[in-house]
């Protein structure tokens, strides 16, 4: 019986070294076939930067940017060109009436330094 569970636990030992030592070794990878995309900034603006310069623009142009509720952080549609970002999304804000309306909008930011940048932004209800 001792003899068995030694062979028993000498097995496990064996596979558990086994799948060590493939996951030690990783795949290779092709750059070719990379889709990772660029996320590096644009003269100092990160992503984030150019979202939260989107929405503050959009903010300028509603009625009631207080009520403003825009998308979630991975719910935004946003890439990235040599020497600007494109920020896609919607917003959730009051209208004239007290009504709550979702605006689509797009947005364009061109960094021109590491502290300005252009914002153009389009509205679409």
């Amino acid at each position: 019986m001792l003899i068995i569970i030694f062979i028993l636990f000498g097995a496990c030992s064996a596979m558990r070294g086994e799948d060590e030592e493939k996951s030690e070794t990783p795949p290779a990878t092709s750059s070719a076939n990379s889709t990772a995309e660029d996320t590096s900034d644009i003269l100092g603006w990160s992503r984030a930067e150019a979202r939260n310069a989107c929405h503050d623009k959009v903010e300028d142009q509603l009625r009631a940017p207080g009520t403003a509720n825009f998308e979630g952080l991975f719910e935004a549609d946003i890439s990235k060109t040599s020497n600007s970002w494109s920020v896609g999304g919607y917003v959730d804000a009051e209208n004239a009436y007290g009504g709550e309306v979702r605006t689509d909008y797009t947005c364009t930011v061109t960094p021109t330094s590491e502290s300005h940048a252009s914002v153009e932004v389009s509205l679409s209800s």
